[in-house]
């Protein structure tokens, strides 16, 4: 599950951790398989599929995207994890975009 409310300036680069457990809270050993993150707006128009780098037999991961094109407001993002063919997608996290106080 993921807590609180990830604010970022636009422009900024998106460098969020992960760590990915079981229905126990056990961090997963991912040694096959795919994960994927989507980002989109209110609407579920999506803004962007970040980069998703996974540490195998860790469980962690980190998602990274450039934001400089992303709209001002609020975005809702999620992870979707195929590990042979077995699909789980993860809660939703929200993001809120802010308009940089200078360029």
């Amino acid at each position: 599950m993921f807590e609180g409310l990830l604010r970022l300036k636009q422009g900024a680069t998106l460098a969020l951790d992960v760590l990915i457990t079981d229905d126990n809270g056990q961090p997963v050993a991912w040694a096959a398989g795919s994960v994927t993150a989507q980002i989109c707006d209110l609407y579920g128009s999506l803004v962007a599929s970040p980069t998703v780098d996974i540490a195998a037999n860790q469980g962690w991961g980190t998602i990274t995207a450039d934001t400089s094109t992303w709209p001002i407001g609020r975005l809702v993002g999620q992870l979707t994890l195929d590990a042979a063919g077995v699909i789980s997608i993860s809660d939703s996290f929200p993001l809120t975009i802010e308009r940089p106080v200078s360029a």
